[in-house]
């Protein structure tokens, strides 16, 4: 298997903030990333109003600090899967959701994840219908549920979720959290075909 090139320079050029970017890997609907709002955060983030709020007192604050990225270089390739596999293992409830539109966090790859993992419940989740979810009525994405496993995309959607869809975000963080997660409750239309 080998990474597009696109996928590559898009990614080396946001590692090293360069501005002639040829795709945003986080919105394939996007040519630019988000340098615009996160210009936009770190200028809000530096108000004191907002730093009393968090309670700390920082006075060269960079939303985006080299340094200390530098730290987590190391943290990028590996591999969290024996995490992942503890966690489900032990009956933590689980949320795994993923914007249908982000490529460097994308669904398929969630899918692939999941059918690597040395789960107990993972062929029995493999069988489970993948099917809609709504919120206000409206196809908001797909789930998947077995167990302590909820495999969720959110439609048109990117790497910021909650920022493209706040609505359907809002709404699938309270049903995860209060485990009312048969999203289909209002229809039940099954996945045929998403792409």
């Amino acid at each position: 298997f080998r990474m597009p090139p696109i996928y590559i320079l898009a990614t080396c050029d946001i590692s090293f903030g360069g501005s002639k970017r040829l795709a945003n890997p986080y919105d394939i609907r996007e040519n630019e990333t988000y340098d615009k709002m996160d210009d936009l955060v770190e200028e809000m983030l530096k108000l004191d109003e907002v730093q009393k709020l968090f309670g700390v007192d920082v006075k060269q604050f960079t939303l985006c600090n080299s340094t200390i990225m530098k730290k987590f270089y190391y943290d990028i390739p590996v591999s969290y899967t024996n995490d992942l596999e503890y966690i489900l293992n032990s009956g933590i409830e689980t949320m795994l959701f993923f914007g249908n539109k982000d490529y460097v966090c994308n669904w398929r790859g969630g899918e692939n994840l999941i059918d690597s993992l040395n789960w107990k419940w993972k062929s029995l989740f493999e069988k489970e219908e993948t099917k809609f979810w709504f919120s206000e009525g409206v196809r908001s994405g797909t789930y998947r549920k077995y167990q302590n496993l909820n495999f969720l995309t959110v439609f048109d959607a990117g790497h910021l979720v909650p920022l493209n869809q706040p609505v359907s975000s809002l709404l699938m963080i309270k049903r995860f959290i209060f485990k009312q997660f048969d999203l289909s409750y209002q229809y039940t239309e099954n996945v045929i075909n998403t792409c």
